[in-house]
């Protein structure tokens, strides 16, 4: 049997369910963990080099198209516990790059972050928060090389 040549690499980055707020006029801070570490497969046979970015898109209504009125969405990632993986913290991610991840010491095999954490910001202050369910995508994007 032969090793595969391509698509050596896999990501699994956890979801985060900030539950029920009370809307207000003012700023609101929101705190969630993520459902699961974020796990790194690399099956290169290489401990090549690599960063994880991540950005996540508008909020919006489950129902609609109405927007949450979102100032930041900062992700903190622990290190993983054979230091492979070095986490970054507080990177703010909301509707931009930014680097939450990066390998550390012999990066290759499977790896798995320690906890994810995230804090989503919301202006109350100068837009109504509309009532409801709202949902947001994060996109993850693994860079290779120094």
């Amino acid at each position: 049997m032969t090793a595969p040549t391509t698509n050596t690499w896999s990501l699994t980055a956890p979801n985060f369910n900030f539950g029920t707020q009370t809307a207000s006029s003012s700023v609101i801070n929101s705190n969630a963990t993520g459902d699961t570490a974020i796990k790194i497969v690399n099956l290169s046979g290489t401990s090549t080099s690599f960063s994880l970015q991540q950005s996540i898109s508008d909020f919006t209504l489950v129902s609609n198209t109405v927007v949450l009125p979102a100032t930041g969405f900062y992700v903190s990632v622990a290190n993983s516990s054979d230091g492979k993986l070095i986490g970054s913290s507080n990177v703010n991610i909301f509707k931009q790059n930014g680097v939450v991840l990066r390998s550390g010491t012999g990066a290759n095999g499977t790896m798995n972050s320690g906890a994810v954490t995230a804090q989503l910001t919301v202006d109350g202050t100068t837009r109504v928060i509309v009532t409801g369910s709202y949902k947001a995508t994060i996109t993850s994007t693994l860079v290779t090389g120094p």
